[in-house]
């Protein structure tokens, strides 16, 4: 890979679930997970609450139903820093926990 700064996820990718080299899969999957990030890209989140992250995973066709549902259980989440794919294990990760309001006490 050149020092560009450009990741190739399915040439250089894995799936945070199986851990199969993500070359093989017809479709590259990005899952929302319900984890913290600790890093900056990438992230999901919701454009009325753009405070509120999530981590993300990549995951293998193998890793979906025939409908495309996701079928697995995540294993790490990705960071993008320095034109590579860093994996993040989840049980080093906080999961999310929703903030308590008044309406839920």
């Amino acid at each position: 890979m050149e020092d560009s700064g450009e990741i190739d996820y399915k040439k250089d990718g894995v799936c945070c679930c199986t851990g199969k080299p993500m070359h093989d899969s017809a479709n590259l999957n990005f899952i929302e997970t319900g984890y913290v990030p600790t890093w900056q890209f990438p992230v999901s989140c919701n454009l009325q609450y753009p405070e509120i992250k999530f981590a993300i995973a990549i995951v293998h066709d193998c890793a979906l139903t025939t409908e495309g549902e996701f079928c697995g259980e995540i294993k790490h989440c990705i960071e993008f820093k320095d034109g590579q794919i860093i994996y993040h294990p989840v049980d080093r990760l906080a999961v999310w926990q929703a903030p308590v309001t008044n309406n839920q006490q």
